[in-house]
């Protein structure tokens, strides 16, 4: 079994150049149950190697943040309340969509009519131009901006046991358990790779990304 496809996304939270992401997809399977040679193993009822390579966008960020934003403030010295505008955005005509790329190795096994089943998945993901608020130097006047910057990856394990029987007289049961493992780490941050630490909702609580650990 073969499938490919391709599909495009845009989004208006871009810059007008870069609001196009496009991502690939493909995957091929074996069904070795059905080979001739596999004929005499009656007790394999379905027997299934998979194997896919695909990738997807995020476009997960507040709106207009490519943009160079204004507010306005009122302040009164002395001759009356004025109004002035300033600037309360770095814009980033740059900001692009995050592309996350993902390699499946699957096997789908069904035994004794159901008695045991078996699903396998090895997975490997690897993140590239993530979208992060990072800090910025205080002599721009701002404190953060939204870029695209480094990447991370994410390796893990999905097993599922199942287990499924019919009886005389209507009795049946369906079984079924799942483990799953999954191991995060930052692998660059650009620049310097310098760590990005955003402060939490509370006072003194932080959160610290950095190279060789999980995002967070």
């Amino acid at each position: 079994m073969l499938s490919a496809s391709i599909r495009g996304d845009a989004s208006s939270k871009f810059a007008p150049d870069n609001r196009w992401g496009y991502f690939p997809a493909a995957s091929v399977g074996w069904r070795i149950s059905g080979e001739p040679w596999m004929k005499d193993a009656t007790f394999i009822e379905d027997l299934k190697l998979r194997a896919s390579i695909g990738q997807t966008g995020n476009a997960q960020i507040s709106d207009y943040q490519y943009l160079a934003l204004y507010s306005t403030s009122s302040k009164d010295l002395g001759q009356g309340r004025q109004t002035t505008s300033y600037t309360s955005q770095i814009s980033n005509d740059n900001l692009g969509w995050e592309k996350n790329t993902q390699y499946n190795v699957g096997l789908d096994m069904i035994l004794y009519k159901g008695l045991l089943g078996l699903n396998a998945d090895v997975y490997y993901t690897k993140t590239t131009d993530m979208l992060f608020e990072v800090p910025v130097p205080a002599v721009t006047g701002f404190q953060k901006a939204s870029t695209n910057i480094g990447s991370m990856e994410n390796r893990g394990i999905e097993l599922t046991l199942t287990s499924s029987r019919k009886f005389a007289g209507g009795f049946s049961y369906d079984f079924s358990a799942n483990w799953s493992m999954n191991r995060n780490k930052v692998l660059s941050l650009g620049g310097n790779n310098e760590p990005i630490i955003k402060e939490g909702a509370y006072s003194g609580n932080h959160f610290i990304t950095k190279i060789g650990e999980p995002i967070g």
